[in-house]
């Protein structure tokens, strides 16, 4: 399940993904790699849910029962702090009651219409491209890979753009 952003977020997300994207075309290759991954992760403005648990008690139950986990953690918390840590235990309970998606990025992909199943280069290996070069290990990656993943990610970054302005006649050609 996805939940849109609003119309001023698009236009904010536009802007960002079209300058982004053109800043892509100006740098090396490992820089060109990150800017267009963060294109993805710009335009992926969503909230991701795979629905809500399904409580096995009635609400009013379910919140007593957060309340006396509240009132057991906040005997662990100092308490100067205790109104800061129940505006978090709020914040968290709003997002504890969503399943978490299991492939964010695999999910989101798929929302905009594209097979990451098809891509010349997996999903779990842009991830791999993407933490081995900003966590300074370009030396393990492949420079062919590098090539073919930035020929991806330039042409996916393209249909999130045209996906943003409203533009859904599109055909992803990988090579």
């Amino acid at each position: 399940t996805f939940t849109k952003p609003a119309p001023a977020d698009v236009i904010d997300i536009l802007s960002k993904a079209v300058t982004l994207f053109n800043q892509s075309l100006l740098v090396d290759n490992y820089s060109a790699f990150l800017i267009r991954y963060n294109i993805i992760e710009i335009c992926d403005k969503q909230i991701h849910t795979d629905g809500k648990f399904k409580l096995s008690i009635d609400k009013k139950e379910a919140k007593a029962k957060q309340n006396q986990a509240l009132n057991i953690l906040l005997e662990m918390i100092d308490s100067n702090e205790h109104e800061l840590f129940k505006e978090h235990w709020q914040n968290s309970q709003k997002n504890i009651q969503y399943k978490p998606v299991k492939n964010q990025l695999d999910s989101f992909l798929r929302n905009q219409k594209l097979s990451p199943e098809t891509f010349l280069v997996s999903t779990s290996d842009l991830k791999k491209i993407r933490d081995n070069i900003t966590h300074g290990r370009v030396e393990k990656v492949d420079s062919e890979q590098l090539k073919d993943a930035n020929s991806l990610l330039y042409r996916i970054s393209g249909i999130l753009i045209l996906n943003l302005m409203g533009i859904k006649d599109w055909k992803l050609i990988q090579k």
